[in-house]
């Protein structure tokens, strides 16, 4: 053979040698490539980009569903235990490692409620298993008492221990009352008892309490006896007829009307004077007439009374001794 041709056929050789290998995917003769859209080799997915979150991972190592064993984080898991049974330490959406205190409540675990931390007293029970609600059944952290939403004799409906002045009538407990103060001068006591006059306790607007009904001692129905509450005060008032009038059989500072006090009691004295001269004007608070029995000084020389104009006492006219 010639040498050209044998320089050719040389030639020919090497180029065969050095071809490119086929680089298309899948045909057993290129290599696997994320992205192409072609899932080969150790790929698992290929979505046709490295994107990750969209339901195959950037690596395609992964199809980012929740139970694969793989915690796609991109795709929102923080867990994959290779289940969706949840209970076991993963939540089944694989976005929970399922501890109280993370932020998920997670139900497989028995969680009712998840705060973000594990302090009890806040709302959320230290364990996350129990809503801290007044009225739940459960003697929460932050509750004095559990009522179940009812009175008791320990216990308000808002979980706090009844106490006076709380303005929350409990009556299990025994308040009568509960005005939001412990003050004993209004019309609930500092024991949040109603005022009764007659218990011997001076309470609410009482000025006094003697434990009786009468109304003639110093304090008659829990107030002090004054003059002018309408009630005789024994031994100290004369009279009290509850007014200021002058005119009448009571006069201001509960005395009895007399003759000479200086006040016309009307329709008993005809005048007053202030004194009890029966030789003036006015005796006995009675003007002043012959046969009254007074003889008036400088006008009547006697007066006998209703014996005047018999004989031996004075004249019908007081002015000598009837003969």
């Amino acid at each position: 053979m010639c040498w050209r041709c044998r320089f050719g056929c040389l030639i020919v050789a090497v180029f065969a040698a050095c071809q490119v290998p086929n680089a298309v995917d899948g045909d057993g003769q290129g290599q696997a490539r994320c992205g192409d859209g072609i899932v080969s080799g150790d790929e698992v997915c290929d979505d046709g980009n490295t994107i990750a979150g969209d339901g195959c991972s950037a690596s395609c190592a992964s199809d980012e569903s929740c139970g694969n064993s793989v915690v796609d984080e991109d795709a929102g898991e923080t867990c994959d235990d290779g289940d969706t049974l949840g209970g076991d330490g993963c939540s089944a959406d694989c976005t929970s490692d399922e501890t109280c205190g993370n932020g998920v409540r997670d139900p497989g675990k028995g969680e009712t409620c998840d705060d973000g931390n594990s302090i009890g007293g806040d709302g959320c029970s230290g364990n996350c298993q129990v809503n801290e609600a007044c009225g739940n059944g459960v003697l929460d952290q932050s509750e004095y008492c559990e009522s179940n939403n009812q009175f008791t004799a320990t216990c308000d409906p808002d979980c706090t221990q009844p106490v006076c002045g709380d303005g929350v009538r409990n009556a299990v407990a025994g308040e009568a009352c509960d005005d939001g103060n412990t003050s004993s001068a209004d019309n609930c006591d500092s024991m949040c008892r109603v005022p009764a006059c007659g218990n011997h306790i001076v309470e609410g607007t009482e000025q006094c309490d003697d434990g009786n009904a009468k109304t003639n001692d110093a304090c008659i129905n829990c107030r002090s006896a004054v003059c002018g509450d309408g009630y005789k005060y024994s031994s100290v008032e004369q009279c009290d007829d509850a007014n200021t009038v002058q005119t009448d059989a009571c006069l201001i500072g509960c005395v009895s009307a007399s003759c000479g006090d200086g006040y016309i009691w009307n329709g008993v004295e005809q005048c007053e004077d202030g004194n009890t001269n029966t030789s003036d004007a006015c005796p006995a608070c009675r003007f002043a007439i012959c046969g009254d029995g007074y003889v008036r000084a400088g006008v009547e020389a006697c007066d006998s009374g209703t014996n005047n104009g018999i004989t031996g006492y004075c004249n019908t006219s007081c002015t000598g001794i009837q003969p």
